[in-house]
This record gives structure tokens, sequence and C-alpha cells, in this order.
């Protein structure tokens, strides 16, 4: 367990929790918002759904990396 927690304090650490963040926001959202804040953020759009599951696609992937390097 110590050795997980020590790995939070890395970089893919880091990344993890700002991805685990991001969708936090992201699910908190209404729709009203996410589509106000989608138009004045100028980007191409996308649906909430979709920005979800990518996100998660991303913390999944650094979650991984973390288990290899507790594992190593």
């Amino acid at each position: 367990m110590l050795k997980i927690v020590q790995e939070r304090r890395t970089k893919q650490g880091y990344r993890l929790r700002v991805y685990l963040d991001a969708i936090k926001q992201a699910k908190a959202m209404t729709q009203d918002e996410w589509v106000q804040n989608w138009i004045t953020s100028g980007n191409q759009w996308m649906p909430k759904a979709q920005w979800i599951s990518y996100l998660e696609a991303c913390a999944l992937k650094e979650a991984e990396g973390l288990t290899e390097q507790v594992a190593a």
C-alpha cells in the first residue's frame, strides 16, 4: 500500500488526478452548461458522453501505467 501512495506523487499520478478531476467536473455539468462551455471555447463540438468516455480511457491508461510501476 505504501508503494501505491508513493506512486501517486509521480508525474503519472498527477496526470491521473487531472483526468479524474476533469471527469468529475464534466459529469457535474448540466447539458446547458456543457453546450455553453463548448460554444465559448471555440473548439469543435463533442458530445458530453463522448468527452467523458475519452477522459475515462485516458485515466485508465494512466492507472495501468501506475500499476506497472508498482509491480516493478
